[in-house]
């Protein structure tokens, strides 16, 4: 059975290797799994995936949001889960094709999520991107119609924000759902770049398997205890799902 530990997803937004360890030592126990982006990815390396592991025990969240060529996209997937990376992140654009060269046994423990619409993005950038007013009018609805395209390619979740979860969650039941842009009330500062944020017992409530909360741990004076409140969030979050739950 999942701990609220196990919700919570922790990213190493630094560019070394011994200030990403230094954070995971820090934080060990209280965080399910980290995440690497292409800061530290690209800084140091694939061997920072078992260093992680090794300290933590936690799982490693290889966020790379790949988007290439299906052959590349495909051969990137299978490196990744031989490193032992635990989820990953791919674009809709070519995902079907560059699925369908993974072989299921190939990426067994391994969870590819779709990347539906970036939460640092408002309809203002969208429509800057060339996106139809219709969309814009209502993000969900393009979430939506990238989800579809994901699930059909073959992906095991989606990354999207703690407004859309929802919908998602009731749309696809059996997805895994990683929610970005966390935000409790006492770290808000106004002006900051996630535009759709919602509060960890927000998103479990509506159905996130994952938060990812960054700043609110990092950049607390104490960062233990701010993971420990975090996690005093989510098991309010699962308490009042588990409630409200159909039998």
């Amino acid at each position: 059975m999942k701990e609220p530990k196990d919700y919570l997803v922790l990213p190493l937004d630094v560019a070394r290797d011994d200030l990403a360890l230094e954070i995971v030592e820090r934080t060990r126990g209280l965080v399910g799994v980290f995440k690497v982006g292409l800061e530290l990815f690209t800084s140091v390396g694939p061997s920072i995936i078992g260093k992680i592991k090794g300290i933590s025990g936690a799982g490693v969240f290889l966020d790379l949001k790949l988007n290439d060529i299906p052959e590349t996209v495909s051969r990137a997937i299978k490196v990744s889960k031989a490193h032992g990376v635990d989820f990953l992140t791919i674009h809709p654009d070519e995902a079907k094709e560059a699925l369908s060269k993974v072989e299921r046994e190939e990426r067994e423990g391994l969870k590819i999520l779709g990347v539906t619409v970036l939460t640092s993005l408002s309809g203002q950038k969208l429509s800057l991107l060339g996106y139809s007013e219709g969309l814009l009018r209502n993000i969900e609805t393009l979430v939506a119609k990238r989800a579809e395209l994901l699930w059909d390619a073959g992906v095991d979740g989606f990354v999207c924000s703690g407004q859309e979860v929802a919908h998602l969650r009731a749309r696809f039941p059996k997805a895994v759902l990683v929610v970005p842009g966390i935000r409790p009330f006492w770290s808000v500062i106004p002006g900051e770049d996630q535009k759709r944020i919602v509060t960890p017992k927000e998103a479990i409530i509506r159905g996130a398997d994952h938060i990812v909360v960054g700043r609110p741990i990092l950049k607390a004076p104490d960062p233990r205890k701010a993971a420990q409140r975090i996690l005093e969030e989510i098991e309010e979050g699962l308490r009042w799902r588990s409630k409200t739950s159909t039998p």
